[in-house]
């Protein structure tokens, strides 16, 4: 694999993976994973003095990471639970954050109450 570029790129469930654009135009996600062979690729390309552009937060990113947030105080919601003021809060800040935020570059999740 000859290497155009590299991009560190986090999926919506946060496993780290890179996004790779070959010299002949191919785009290619790689975990990152040092058994995986264009993993190898990558890390060869970058101690020949090359470098992997930073990460790009984009808008499908949030809402995949505000999702896996609701969905883990999703219990706390349940018609025989009493939800508290603050997770109630919280959850609402969490559906927010789409018209919170003019870009997801600034996107600042907060911070899930004490139970």
């Amino acid at each position: 694999m000859e290497i155009k570029k590299v991009r560190y790129h986090q999926t919506g469930t946060n496993m780290p993976t890179f996004k790779v654009e070959t010299m002949d135009g191919e785009e290619l996600t790689v975990p990152d994973s040092m058994g995986n062979k264009d993993r190898q690729a990558i890390e060869a390309w970058v101690e020949k003095g090359n470098e992997i552009e930073p990460f790009e937060q984009s808008w499908d990113f949030i809402r995949g990471r505000r999702d896996q947030l609701l969905k883990e105080t999703d219990f706390c919601a349940l018609s025989d639970s009493s939800l508290s003021e603050p997770m109630r809060v919280y959850r609402q800040e969490l559906r927010d954050v789409p018209q919170d935020f003019a870009t997801p570059d600034i996107v600042i999740f907060p911070n899930k109450p004490d139970e």
